[in-house]
């Protein structure tokens, strides 16, 4: 499952793309599905013009980091804030 949307971002100057979720079901983990996502979307948002992706990650999550990593995520400096409600 991959679910992102577009966004404008005055950080990035211009549209990028905020990956909501990337889930890969068990069974399907460390065959590559993930990585062909990413790199599809990757393909089609420079296409499209999009200046970056955004994504969240758990700290606990080391294959998501591995992988995000090779394919040139960089992690950046932020705050994060939330308000249940």
């Amino acid at each position: 499952m991959f679910l992102a949307n577009q966004i404008v971002s005055v950080e990035k100057g211009g549209e990028t793309l905020w990956i909501e979720e990337l889930y890969v079901i068990p069974g399907a983990r460390r065959t590559g599905v993930a990585r062909a996502m990413l790199e599809h979307v990757a393909n089609q948002a420079r296409r499209r013009g999009l200046r970056a992706f955004d994504l969240e990650v758990v700290p606990s999550q080391l294959a998501a980091f591995a992988l995000y990593r090779s394919l040139g995520f960089q992690e950046v400096p932020r705050q994060r804030l939330a308000l249940e409600l």
